[in-house]
């Protein structure tokens, strides 16, 4: 995952199903936050090496 401004919000979404990452991507991208969606958890993993 990329290095965001100090403060800001940020949340990763692990879900395999793109339909249900997309609202939540939309729900909280409406909420403030800065989004990151991996596909499983391996892909999450690896955002953060």
């Amino acid at each position: 995952m990329k290095n965001s401004s100090a403060g800001a919000k940020r949340a990763l979404v692990v879900e395999d199903e793109p339909a249900i990452s997309t609202v939540c991507q939309r729900v909280l991208t409406g909420e403030g936050f800065e989004i990151d969606i991996a596909v499983n958890g391996n892909v999450a993993q690896d955002m953060f090496s």
